[in-house]
């Protein structure tokens, strides 16, 4: 996926990244949350990975916010917080290698630098009463990268 005219905004930055996991080959890629009313795809009792994509805000990098151009035109530190859940710890491991391979040193636009994973974790919570495997696993992985795309 390339971009064709410039400049382009924060936002269309942000929807790019998006297409690119959705187009992956994730079995199922969300913006923020499941939407209302679903449910993640189920294969023989276990709920097939799912892959929940939230998109930070712009934080000054300047010291002091004092940047060579206006604040409005400065470059800023963004973040990318990828969820990956599902019902083993191995489907979760496979899932979170496919978006580390899409995203560690992906440059989404000639305005942004390299993402790079900054932090990561795993969890298991246990859902009772529920018609899948009870125990759901997840891995957070957090990218930041640096950002001067117009804002909106």
């Amino acid at each position: 996926m390339a971009f064709e005219d410039e400049p382009h905004t924060f936002e269309e930055v942000q929807n790019h990244i998006f297409e690119l996991l959705e187009a992956s080959e994730l079995p199922q890629v969300y913006e923020t949350a499941l939407p209302a009313g679903a449910h993640p795809a189920k294969d023989k009792g276990y709920i097939v990975p799912y892959v929940l994509v939230g998109f930070g805000g712009k934080s000054p990098v300047a010291q002091r916010n004092q940047g060579i151009t206006s604040s409005r035109d400065d470059v800023k530190w963004t973040a990318v917080a990828i969820e990956v859940i599902g019902s083993s710890q191995k489907d979760v491991r496979k899932a979170t290698g496919i978006v580390r391979d899409l995203l560690e040193g992906y440059i989404p636009h000639p305005s942004w630098g390299e993402l790079s994973e900054t932090l990561s974790g795993d969890y298991a919570v246990k859902v009772p009463d529920s018609d899948v495997w009870p125990v759901r696993y997840g891995q957070t992985i957090v990218f930041n990268g640096l950002s001067n795309a117009v804002t909106n």
